[in-house]
């Protein structure tokens, strides 16, 4: 199927192109899946992959190498199985609490972002994190004894360089000592720190972004 108007599947089709316009998968694409331009909504099942430069919108089940390629935005309307690579050179967004399980690794050379403004998001990844010097945005609030921030939970290990900007919601001048978890993993020991961004201090407090075990907190 080739579509740049409107289009839609509740059954089974061999294969799509979408160069425009917008198509909803609510059935079995059996083939690959080329998202070049328009916006793709699929809660079905895709069996042969899916690239995407454009915006995907998708839940359900994508079996095949995923890829988000620069300039797509790939948005999680929901929990996300599939059972092979994904690499995302785009933007990957996530809010509330989501999964993508049965991938062997996801390669994050682009974004990852969880930023609403409301921070206690978790992204739970069900195989390795290649953070590959790519960007997460997080939303984080230090201002009570609550403390809180999006979280990235990865079932196998972590690896590459974590560059985390974070969107700090109220005043960072009531923190109380303590680690608030931001990324956990299974081993960590191949990744490492790199640029973090916008944790701000108080006027008595000093919040940093470290190793902790397999886990990564911010130490306040």
């Amino acid at each position: 199927v080739t579509n740049a108007g409107t289009g839609a599947n509740s059954g089974t089709v061999a294969s799509l192109n979408n160069a425009g316009g917008t198509f909803s998968n609510l059935g079995t694409i059996s083939g690959l899946a080329n998202i070049s331009g328009g916006a793709f909504t699929t809660t079905g099942t895709i069996g042969g992959g899916l690239t995407n430069s454009a915006v995907t919108n998708a839940e359900g089940t994508i079996n095949g190498p995923i890829n988000n390629l620069a300039g797509g935005t790939f948005n999680l309307t929901g929990n996300l199985l599939g059972n092979d690579l994904f690499n995302n050179s785009g933007q990957l967004v996530s809010s509330g609490n989501q999964a993508i399980n049965g991938i062997t690794t996801l390669t994050n050379s682009g974004t990852i972002t969880q930023q609403n403004n409301v921070a206690g998001d978790v992204l739970t990844i069900g195989g390795n994190l290649n953070a590959s010097n790519g960007v997460i945005n997080l939303d984080v609030s230090l201002n009570n004894p609550a403390a809180v921030s999006d979280q990235i939970v990865v079932a196998g290990a972590l690896t590459g360089t974590v560059n985390v900007n974070f969107n700090s919601i109220g005043a960072s001048d009531l923190d109380v000592p303590g680690d608030t978890l931001v990324i956990s993993s299974l081993n960590n020991s191949g990744s490492s720190i790199g640029a973090i961004t916008g944790l701000d201090p108080g006027v008595f407090v000093q919040n940093q972004f470290v190793d902790n075990g397999q886990n990564y907190v911010i130490r306040t």
